[in-house]
């Protein structure tokens, strides 16, 4: 384990999605617009706390941080020696998970794309990292603003418990990542780079695992202190399948 100040230190290699990569990136942003034009009427804009929120998202992505390595983890030709996604910063979560909480799906993916494409130039190397870090942050403020009433759902609506859940969501982006993102000039055998995936995949899930406990911890917090502005108001209504 290794202390970042930085991630500036390191050279920038945005590595954009293999041919076949570009299809699955497109599939997804279809399917992340079409969850937005969903949950448009959901969104409770700020614009003063949107600017704060993203001016604080290059601070926190790129500054102080830990890095994780593994000895088991298997190189992969033409990356940079640090395993993609395997730095843990500190703060880095936060303004997306507030945004998440506090104005809602748009804004949030607005918060996480823009995370998302400096973590993809300086951590995970890749342009997956965009729609990646939109759809989690997404995926955290629909949990934060449903309003289904049962003690399952009332703990979904936890933002430490909502952050922790984005995990194993994380896992299946970062072999996603590794299959169809186009690293070095050379053609990769799919084995390889699923080798590549799983031997890294322990160290990676460590450090986003951290920024996601240390996330929503903070997010947290601030939903018990600022109450009136987190999650939706609207009435609490029967969960899918309960009988009202």
């Amino acid at each position: 384990m290794e202390f970042i100040v930085t991630l500036l230190a390191g050279i920038p290699f945005p590595a954009p999605p293999t041919p076949l990569g570009w299809v699955v990136w497109a599939l997804l942003l279809t399917i992340l617009i079409f969850i937005l034009v969903r949950q448009g009427a959901n969104t409770q804009m700020n614009w003063g706390l949107f600017i704060l929120l993203f001016v604080l998202i290059p601070a926190t992505t790129l500054f102080i941080g830990l890095r994780f390595a593994a000895a088991s983890a298997r190189p992969l030709p033409g990356l940079p020696a640090d395993a993609p996604g395997s730095a843990l910063m500190i703060f880095s979560a936060i303004p997306w998970l507030l945004g998440g909480g506090m104005l809602g799906p748009i804004p949030a993916a607005l918060l996480g794309a823009f995370a998302g494409l400096l973590r993809g130039a300086w951590d995970s190397y890749s342009l997956f990292s965009i729609v990646e870090l939109a759809i989690l942050a997404v995926w955290f403020s629909i949990n934060m603003r449903q309003r289904y009433r049962t003690q399952a759902y009332t703990l979904l609506r936890q933002p430490v418990v909502g952050a922790l859940l984005l995990i194993p969501i994380h896992a299946l982006f970062y072999i996603l990542n590794a299959l169809f993102t186009q690293w070095g000039v050379d053609a990769i055998l799919i084995t390889a780079r699923l080798d590549f995936a799983i031997s890294n995949l322990g160290v990676v899930t460590l450090a986003f695992g951290g920024e996601m406990l240390i996330g929503g911890l903070f997010a947290q917090v601030i939903s018990m202190a600022f109450p009136a502005r987190w999650g939706s108001k609207q009435a609490l209504q029967p969960s899918p399948g309960e009988k009202s």
